[in-house]
C-alpha cells in the first residue's frame, strides 16, 4: 500500500486540529444550525458485496485457473458468493439521504489468475450516500497491470471512484439504517476500468450491494428470498455413466434445496436430494424423458430454478473374439471366448453376436457381456479369419459393434486300415483290398473323395477315390505266385496329411 492509503485519518486529523485552533485564538464556538439535524456516528457498519458474478467466475474457472481469497477480516458467504465487511465507521442522517461510511484497516478481497499475471485486490471501501437515491462506492485497488502497454507493471489507487449504485428507500429499525442489494455500475474512468483488468466498460453492472450503518451483534440480518445464481444444465451421458446436476441460490438466511424430477407424470420431491449437486446414476434409456430442477426455499420464500433435461446416448462397445490356442488343428471342435464391453460406465452390454469363420455361421446370446461359441463344423486348414459382430437388444443404450481375429488349421495326419477281402489267392485272381480312411476330431468330418494308392512294396499297382463316407475297395491287378506287402496311401490334401497303412500280406499261388 501506498502513503497515501491513512489519508482519510490525516485529513479527519487536520480538521480536528484546525478548528480548535480557530475556537482558541477567536473564541468561537460552533453551534448547530436548528434546522439542521446533526448527523448520528457510525462504528459498526457492514458491507456485503460479491464484487462481479463473472469476474469471480472468470478467475477460479478452469481458464485463468486462480484464486479468490478475503483479505484482513472480510469474510465471505454463500459459497464465496458474498463478501462481508465489517467494523465501518463514519456518519449517515436519520432518513438515509446522506451518509459516509469507511472500512479501512487493509481489508477486502483479492484475485490471482493465470499463474500470477493477473492480480486484483479491493480493499478498504468506502459508500457515500449523496442523496435518498444515490450513491457512490470508492475503494483502494493494488494489482498488476493485465490489459494495457503497461502490461505487467505494478500499479496502486487510493480511493477511486469505482461505482455508481441506485438506492430504495432503506429499512430503518431501532435507528440501524439498511440498504438492501443497491444495484451498482461500473464508474467509466482509466483507474474504475482498471481495477477488473480492463475486462469490462464502463456502465457495466456489477453485484449489487447490501449495506448498514452497523446492527449490533444479536440484530438477526435481513431476510431475502431466494435468488437463483447458478441454474442447473441440460445435460448428455453416455448409458450407464452419471449425470451430476448443480444449481445454486443466495438468500438470507441460506436457503435449503430440495430437487424434483418430472418423468411425465408431473413434479415429484427426490428423497434425499438436499444438496446443490443431485447425481443420477448409472443412467438408463428410460432416464431420457425426465427433467429435473431444484427448489430453494427459506423463511423469506421460494425460487424455482429452470428446467434441465437429461438425455441419454448410446454408449459406445468394443467386442473381441478369441481362441486359446489361436493354432489347431482340422476337425478340433474348439471353443471360441467372445466379450462385449462398454466404452463408458459400468452397465454391462445385453443382446446377441454373430461369429463367422470359413463361410459357417454361430449365434449366441450374451450373459454378463459374454459369450462362448463352439466350433460345431469343420473349418479348412490354413490361415482363418474370424469376424463377430455385436447387436444391442437396447440400441437406445449400446451401440453395435465387431470385432476380429486369426487363428491358425492345421493339417491332421488320418488313420488308414487296409483288410483284404482273401489274403490267399491264385495267380488267375483278382485280390481286393478294403481301405477305410477316418478323420481325428470331434466334428465328424469324413475323408470324402480323397484319393489312394495302393503299393505292391515300392511299386504303385493301384489308385482309387474314397467314396462320401471315406471307403473303398479296390481291386488289384492280377499278381505273380509269391508272397506280396501290401500296403496302402492315403494322398494328402489340403486338409489331410500323406497317411501310408500298416503292410499287409497277400499270398498268390
Amino acid at each position: 500500500m501506498t502513503a497515501q492509503k491513512n489519508w482519510r485519518k490525516k485529513f479527519s486529523s487536520l480538521l480536528a486540529t484546525g478548528t480548535a485552533a480557530l475556537i482558541a485564538v477567536t473564541g468561537l464556538v460552533a453551534v448547530p444550525v436548528a434546522a439542521q439535524a446533526a448527523p448520528m456516528a457510525v462504528e459498526t457498519a457492514t458491507f456485503d458485496w460479491g464484487v462481479k458474478t463473472s469476474f469471480r467466475e472468470y478467475i477460479s474457472g478452469t481458464i485463468a485457473g486462480g484464486t479468490v481469497t478475503p483479505l484482513g477480516n472480510t469474510d465471505s458467504t454463500l459459497n464465496g458468493a458474498i463478501f462481508r465487511w465489517t467494523g465501518g465507521v463514519g456518519n449517515a442522517s436519520a432518513a438515509g439521504d446522506t451518509a459516509d461510511l469507511n472500512f479501512t484497516g487493509d481489508n477486502g478481497v483479492r484475485f490471482v489468475g493465470h499463474h500470477g499475471v493477473l492480480d486484483v485486490s479491493i480493499t478498504n471501501p468506502r459508500i457515500e450516500v449523496t442523496s435518498a437515491s444515490t450513491a457512490k462506492l470508492y475503494v483502494d485497488a493494488d494489482g498488476l497491470n493485465y490489459n494495457n502497454e503497461n502490461h505487467g507493471q505494478p500499479y496502486s489507487y487510493d480511493g477511486v471512484y469505482v461505482a455508481d449504485m441506485t438506492l430504495t428507500a432503506p429499512v430503518i429499525v431501532d435507528g440501524v439504517i439498511t440498504w438492501t442489494n443497491a444495484p451498482a455500475t461500473l464508474v467509466n474512468s482509466p483507474e474504475a476500468l482498471n481495477v477488473f483488468a480492463g475486462f469490462y466498460g464502463g456502465g457495466v453492472e456489477l453485484d449489487p450491494i447490501t449495506f448498514s450503518t452497523g446492527p449490533s451483534k444479536d440484530t438477526a440480518p435481513i431476510e431475502t428470498t431466494p435468488t437463483v445464481t447458478t441454474q442447473p444444465k441440460a445435460l448428455t451421458v453416455p448409458a450407464g455413466t452419471a449425470a451430476v446436476f448443480t444449481a445454486e441460490a443466495s438468500g438470507q438466511p441460506a436457503p435449503t434445496v430440495q430437487w424434483q424430477a418430472d418423468t411425465g407424470k408431473g413434479w415429484t420431491n427426490i428423497s434425499g436430494a438436499t444438496s446443490k449437486k443431485y447425481t443420477v446414476s448409472k443412467v438408463r434409456a428410460s432416464a431420457s424423458v425426465a427433467k429435473y430442477r431444484a427448489i430453494f426455499t427459506n423463511t423469506a420464500g421460494e425460487a424455482k430454478s429452470g428446467t434441465a433435461r437429461l438425455t441419454v446416448a448410446a454408449n459406445a462397445t468394443t467386442t473381441t473374439v478369441a481362441f486359446t490356442p489361436t493354432t489347431f488343428g482340422y476337425n478340433v471342435a474348439k471353443t471360441a471366448k467372445v466379450t462385449v464391453k462398454s466404452a463408458r460406465g459400468s452397465l454391462v452390454p445385453a443382446g446377441s453376436v454373430a461369429m463367422k469363420i470359413n463361410g459357417a455361421t454361430y449365434k449366441a446370446k450374451l450373459t454378463g457381456g459374454k459369450a462362448s461359441i463352439k466350433l460345431t463344423k469343420p473349418a479348412n486348414a490354413g490361415s482363418r479369419a474370424v469376424s463377430v459382430a455385436y447387436t444391442s437388444n437396447v440400441p437406445a443404450e449400446f451401440k453395435n459393434s465387431t470385432g476380429s481375429t486369426k487363428v491358425k488349421i492345421t493339417k491332421v495326419a488320418p488313420k488308414v486300415t487296409a483288410t483284404f477281402a482273401k489274403s490267399r489267392v491264385t495267380k488267375k485272381q483278382n485280390a481286393t483290398v478294403k481301405v477305410t480312411v477316418s478323420v481325428p476330431g470331434t466334428l465328424k468330418a469324413k475323408a470324402s473323395k480323397v484319393k489312394v494308392q495302393v503299393f505292391d512294396g515300392s511299386k504303385k499297382i493301384k489308385s482309387a477315390t474314397l467314396n462320401s463316407q471315406g471307403k473303398v475297395n479296390v481291386k488289384l491287378p492280377k499278381l505273380k505266385a509269391g508272397s506280396h506287402k501290401i500296403k496302402v496311401k492315403v494322398v494328402g490334401n489340403s486338409n489331410l496329411k500323406s497317411k501310408y497303412s500298416s503292410v499287409r500280406k497277400l499270398t498268390v499261388k
